[in-house]
């Protein structure tokens, strides 16, 4: 493989594109679109997102991730990645909740859901029962910091 790629970081970052892409099918793949309320939609994304962060695509793109910490090239191919990835989330975002992604602070409360859910998942590399018996608490709080959005977007609609 590597006489495709000019070195090893644009090699791990092509792995990492490749990843993400993966990740992000495998999202929109299973997204609800028949839920019965916002409510109810936006508990099937959280229980989706935590199977997909809970399977091999999201520790192989971890592992990667982890690698460019201690390799400068790699860090800096990845940094573009990360941009994308920003972008690719506020476009799906806008597809999954189009009712309240202009409301404001919602993209932030999309932002901290992921982060909360990215670092449980981290967990489970170590202990993945004791990371799935937390998971509803987190799903819970994270529902809780969503509850105003999909009030006002109830209301609107």
């Amino acid at each position: 493989m590597h006489h495709h790629f000019s070195g090893k970081a644009e090699l791990l970052s092509a792995a990492v594109r490749h990843l993400s892409k993966r990740l992000a099918k495998e999202m929109l793949a299973r997204a609800p679109r028949d839920a019965p309320s916002i409510q109810a939609r936006c508990e099937q994304i959280l229980d989706h997102l935590w199977e997909v962060l809970r399977g091999p695509l999201f520790r192989a793109s971890m592992e990667l991730w982890v690698a460019a910490g201690t390799d400068a090239e790699l860090r800096a191919a990845l940094a573009e990645l990360q941009h994308e990835s920003v972008r690719l989330n506020a476009g799906a975002a806008r597809i999954a909740y189009p009712e309240m992604i202009d409301q404001p602070g919602f993209v932030e409360v999309i932002e901290t859901g992921l982060a909360a859910a990215r670092g449980l998942a981290l967990r489970a590399f170590v202990d993945a029962a004791e990371a799935d018996a937390a998971w509803p608490a987190v799903r819970a709080h994270v529902l809780e910091l969503s509850a105003p959005y999909i009030a006002n977007a109830e209301a609107s609609s």
